[in-house]
């Protein structure tokens, strides 16, 4: 039993999907609020948490200003986003306005806090992070595609981790993804729900602090990673109905998101082992 409890595939997979599942459906009973709806989220949050606690340990406290924080900055983001989603729907229609200014706010904290400074480096990745960022935000409306997205997006970075050898991230970006498709499967039983601060500060935010913690190991990464920016942007391909075959329209979105995902998962592999071979040499 005990050989069952610390194997991977449960710590990693098991645990954060059916963690997060409970969560969800716990926070879902309040969902015929705004703030109840949003609330859900941050089961998200709980599950990345819990993955980065087990991959990474507790950091020391207070905690330094690099990535070894990583834990601490997904929990300072999980608490402060729910507490958002509790607020911000008293202001009503007007929440919309600020929602991606935050998020703006937040990448760029948490930038300055892992990097310890701002330079362009720093620059570029606020660029890269408030791209997707606001770009999942437009995309929100069907919260099914946003949560979708960081499940294959999270399954690329691991792939791409596992090529350059960083297990650690792998380990990472496998259990995010499975917290991810915990959400996704109550965004799919419950279709009037809604993603928060939680989702993002939480379960997102994750995505860009482990794309950060394997370009420190390796520089050359920065164009696999890049190549799987654009799964946020296969929407586009899909919403254009004028270009799809007849038979193909049937489909939801989100799942001809993940059909469409998997060149930029593949290009992103490919360049990833040219990127290691370069390390090597």
């Amino acid at each position: 039993m005990s050989n069952f409890i610390s194997n991977p595939i449960f710590t990693l997979f098991l645990l954060p999907l059916i963690g997060t599942i409970f969560l969800a459906g716990i926070t879902s009973l309040d969902s015929r609020s705004t703030s109840g709806a949003k609330l859900l989220s941050a089961a998200t949050g709980v599950g990345t948490a819990w993955v980065c606690a087990f991959v990474l340990g507790i950091p020391d406290f207070p905690p330094a200003f690099n990535i070894s924080s990583m834990p601490y900055i997904i929990l300072a983001g999980l608490l402060t986003g729910a507490l958002l989603d509790q607020i911000l729907p008293e202001f009503g229609d007007r929440r919309r306005i600020p929602e991606s200014a935050l998020d703006l706010v937040f990448a760029a904290l948490v930038i300055w806090w892992v990097h310890g400074g701002i330079d362009l480096w720093a620059f570029l990745i606020f660029i890269v992070w408030g791209s997707i960022s606001v770009r999942a935000r437009q995309l929100a409306k069907d919260p099914r595609l946003p949560a979708t997205m960081m499940v294959i997006a999270a399954i690329g970075l691991a792939v791409v981790a596992w090529i350059g050898d960083s297990l650690v991230n792998r380990d990472l970006a496998f259990g995010v993804a499975s917290a991810g498709l915990g959400i996704s499967t109550w965004l799919w039983l419950k279709r009037h729900l809604s993603l928060g601060f939680g989702f993002f500060w939480g379960g997102f935010a994750a995505l860009m602090l482990i794309a950060i913690r394997i370009l420190e190991t390796n520089k050359l990464m920065v164009v696999p990673i890049l190549l799987l920016v654009f799964i946020f942007f296969a929407d586009s391909v899909v919403s254009r109905a004028s270009i799809r075959p007849v038979f193909l329209q049937q489909f939801p979105a989100s799942v001809l998101v993940c059909a469409l995902s998997i060149l930029p998962i593949i290009l992103a592999a490919a360049a990833a082992l040219v990127a290691a071979s370069l390390l090597v040499i």
